[in-house]
């Protein structure tokens, strides 16, 4: 959607090459953003670089460079030759000097970045969590089955008009939101001028993280926290949503600093995700328990990546 780019096994070698190295940068940057350097926090011993997170993260710089520099050439080559996307859009913003900038490439090259790093692996991580937790509750995935054949059939595959009517599907992209927010810490804000808090002194220019994770398992607020049950949602007689109303849940964050993909990321896992499991029977392998760790990253990606056997649903004709 930004680079008018795809990604799958019957691309030709240089573009599933490049496919590959894009899917590599955002791990690479995930797993780095998410790193623990000591020398942020005893700066005596920030030159050392004891982790080599700094040098690492330099060399990313270089290859991300690297590879936005050749996609905005390739852009420049073939505008007007088809339909335009984000990046085009955003060249005709800063050469119209609608944009206004010290260097338009940086800019285009930057705001590209970020929406291709924004997008991809969050959405990724938070499909994973919420098939693994499926394939742990074969009673809440036959749930799944029962309302897609019941509201779309297998006759034909699942569209994006049909999210409205898959209540239980929502629902279960609630409870993995909850669970398994792809920004535990949320991004990090810093208050503009002096307040109080709860009787506490904040001065201006204080950084604060928010533990969305924490909230989001509170017991206080939530019966059985730590338990994945959909069902929280359709049977409370509350309507709570993601959408930063509801601070018990507030996966996106809330009020000025809301994700701004909020509502691209809600139609893109909750539709793969329902296309997944509209498409496919999901098991464990033989003799294996999906492990549900947390592993390192900003993301909060799983320790151990899923791994699942899958067996056809629908007719052949519709894959």
């Amino acid at each position: 959607m930004v680079a008018s780019k795809r990604f799958s096994p019957d691309l030709a070698p240089e573009d599933f090459k490049e496919a590959q190295q894009i899917k590599e940068l955002i791990e690479e940057t995930f797993l780095l953003a998410g790193s623990f350097d000591i020398g942020y926090y005893l700066p005596f011993l920030k030159w050392i670089d004891l982790h080599g997170i700094v040098f690492a993260m330099k060399n990313l710089h270089k290859k991300r460079e690297l590879f936005m520099k050749k996609l905005l050439h390739d852009h420049r080559e073939k505008r007007g030759l088809r339909a335009p996307d984000l990046i085009d859009v955003l060249i005709s913003a800063t050469d119209n000097l609608e944009i206004q900038s010290d260097n338009n490439d940086d800019v285009v090259k930057a705001t590209a970045l970020s929406m291709i790093n924004a997008g991809t692996e969050t959405s990724a991580v938070t499909i994973e969590w919420a098939l693994s937790a499926l394939m742990n509750h074969p009673d809440i995935l036959w749930k799944a089955h029962q309302e897609l054949d019941t509201h779309v059939g297998q006759d034909r595959l699942m569209d994006e008009s049909d999210i409205p009517n898959l209540k239980y599907l929502q629902a279960i992209v609630k409870e993995t939101l909850r669970l398994y927010p792809a920004g535990p810490l949320l991004l990090p804000h810093e208050s503009t001028k002096a307040c109080t808090v709860g009787g506490f002194l904040v001065p201006a220019g204080t950084q604060l993280l928010v533990n969305v994770w924490a909230i989001q398992r509170d017991a206080a607020l939530w019966e059985r926290p730590t338990e994945f049950d959909p069902d929280r949602f359709l049977n409370s007689g509350k309507e709570i949503n993601v959408k930063g109303h509801d601070f018990e849940l507030i996966p996106f964050g809330s009020g000025r600093r809301i994700c701004p993909g909020m509502s691209l990321a809600l139609i893109v896992v909750t539709y793969t995700l329902g296309r997944l499991l509209q498409s496919f029977e999901w098991f464990a392998p033989v003799g294996t328990v999906i492990d549900m760790t947390e592993g390192l990253g900003l993301s909060m990606p799983k320790l151990i990546p899923l791994e699942a056997i899958i067996k056809p649903r629908l007719p052949l004709h519709l894959y």
